[in-house]
């Protein structure tokens, strides 16, 4: 019976158990095979602020979460040994928000990390 832990504010609290029934992996968006990937585009949203009355954007932050489209192998873009791309978000301009992206995520772990 597999057990798995069950956290509440970093903790663990309990545990909870199934009876190995497993839940069947969703199925692909696009051709409805079983899905062995998870799309890994992360994007980034505004913080606003006001300037004169106005609404401006004060900066940029990453999203915790990611696209999560569930694929097969077949129909994943693969860009590097560990990324793949829905095809909505498969183009140039979509990786390079993620690689940002991903880059102010890993600061923002940083920052917290260093204040605790």
């Amino acid at each position: 019976m597999p057990c798995e832990p069950f956290f509440k504010k970093g903790k663990v609290v309990g545990w909870m158990c199934n009876r190995g029934r497993k839940e069947p992996p969703p199925p692909c968006y696009k051709c409805g095979k079983p899905s062995t990937k998870l799309c890994d585009h992360r994007d980034m949203e505004p913080i606003y602020g006001t300037m004169n009355g106005r609404r401006i954007i004060k900066k940029w932050v990453a999203r915790i979460c990611t696209c999560d489209r569930p694929m097969c192998d077949t129909c994943a873009n693969h860009t590097e040994p560990d990324t793949d791309y829905c095809d909505f978000h498969n183009s140039e301009i979509a990786r390079m928000r993620s690689a940002k992206a991903e880059a102010l995520y890993q600061e923002q772990l940083r920052r917290l990390d260093k204040d605790n």
